[in-house]
């Protein structure tokens, strides 16, 4: 395959992506129930973790693009990197873009495989296995609780029709962090009458 046939067919994807989403966005077959994962939990400040975007519940339809915003609280936690999955075809056989705001993460793929491998990819006849399509990496600065919750999600089947999907907002507690926590002011005062003390005793001995 040349590259202008490759790169004009990614146009035509793209083009049959867009239009899907603008003029069928109502339709849709069984819901499929989107997660993310926290591989920690509580967290401290100061630590990295991990948000994995799994999809659960699926039907017998295979997933070709995906197209979501994420927003976030920024005060709490830091977003550093968005990492995607292989279950689109990953870096060599996917167009992939993400695009991270002040508060919120913009994220887009479009599979450039073909339906049959995608099945295959994604082991449709095994329907209770989780995909997971991507995960953020966040680093926590401040305690709270942090939030993160959809602004849109949309997948888009094998004929690029979006399918119906349910995500629930995520909340995580961060807690300070207990190296940094610093001792009350009176604590040095109480080991000087401590130290005086058995200073005193040994003098008596």
């Amino acid at each position: 395959m040349t590259t202008i046939t490759r790169f004009s067919q990614q146009i035509l994807q793209l083009s049959r992506l867009c239009l899907c989403s603008l003029f069928f966005s109502s339709i849709g077959a069984n819901a499929a129930l989107v997660q993310l994962e926290s591989n920690l939990s509580p967290i401290s400040v100061g630590q990295d973790f991990w948000l994995t975007l799994n999809v659960q519940d699926r039907d017998s339809s295979i997933i070709s693009a995906l197209d979501l915003r994420l927003f976030f609280d920024s005060q709490l936690a830091r977003l550093n990197t968005v990492e995607f999955g292989q279950f689109l075809g990953g870096a060599s056989d996917s167009l992939q873009d993400s695009s991270i705001e002040l508060n919120q993460v913009s994220v887009t793929e479009l599979s450039l495989l073909g339906n049959d491998t995608l099945a295959l990819l994604q082991d449709i006849q095994n329907p209770s296995m989780d995909l997971s399509l991507m995960r953020f990496n966040f680093t926590a600065i401040e305690q709270g609780q942090f939030s993160i919750s959809k602004d849109y999600i949309d997948l888009f089947d094998g004929n690029f029709i979006p399918q119906d999907t349910e995500m629930l907002a995520l909340s995580l507690s961060i807690l300070p962090n207990s190296q940094h926590v610093t001792a009350p002011h009176y604590m040095g005062l109480f080991i000087s009458l401590i130290v005086i003390g058995l200073t005193a005793r040994r003098s008596q001995v």
